[in-house]
């Protein structure tokens, strides 16, 4: 799970803790 989260800070992903997994869900949603 953290280099997911690194690899989506990467591309501009989210850009708090909170704001994580919510923006996780949507990316894997398509």
């Amino acid at each position: 799970m953290q280099f997911d989260a690194l690899l989506l800070l990467s591309f501009g992903g989210p850009e708090g803790p909170e704001q994580v997994m919510p923006f996780l869900e949507n990316v894997t949603r398509g």
